[in-house]
Parts: C-alpha cells; sequence; structure tokens
C-alpha cells in the first residue's frame, strides 16, 4: 500500500489506518476453501521510504521488495523455478 506521510510515524499510522478498513467478521462474507473466514489485521511488517517526491509512481515503478538469503546457488535455482527452499528474510 502507497501512502504519502511527513514521516514514518504518521506513515505507520495511515498504513495501519488503511489495513484495519480491511477487517472483516466470518458472517458470510468471506469465503477461503469454501469455508466462512475473517480477515485480520495482525501488523505491518515493513515499510519502504520513497524519497523523490518528483517522481509520481508509474508503469514500471517498484514500490515494494523483499530481499531474501540462500545458502547456495542450487538453492537460488531451486528459488527461481518456485521449489521449496529455506530463505532468509532481511528487512
Amino acid at each position: 500500500m502507497l501512502v504519502e506521510a511527513n514521516n514514518p510515524k504518521e506513515a505507520y499510522q495511515k498504513a495501519e489506518q488503511h489495513a484495519r478498513k480491511e477487517e472483516s467478521d466470518s458472517l458470510n462474507t468471506y469465503y477461503y476453501e469454501e469455508r466462512a473466514a475473517t480477515w485480520v489485521f495482525a501488523g505491518i511488517r515493513k515499510l519502504v521510504d520513497c524519497e523523490d517526491m518528483n517522481l509520481m509512481p508509474r508503469d514500471g515503478t517498484e514500490v515494494s521488495y523483499s530481499t531474501l538469503e540462500v545458502n547456495r546457488e542450487e538453492d537460488l535455482i531451486r528459488l527461481i523455478n518456485g521449489e521449496i527452499v529455506t530463505v532468509k528474510y532481511l528487512d
């Protein structure tokens, strides 16, 4: 989610406010694998600062990313091919 804010604290608060609007109950409004389910806000894992205010997001703009680490080149190939592999998530 992209939010405009003056500082990281404000960005976090705005992101949390938006995310909480997505919460729902299990009163037959959302189904997962044919069972009533609930969307629950569980927190914000990461904020990414987009510093250049002159460049508005457009086609091809990266607005989110994750850095992963694998132990061996073979694991990288397995990851690329969509196979199960152990990764380390780096902030």
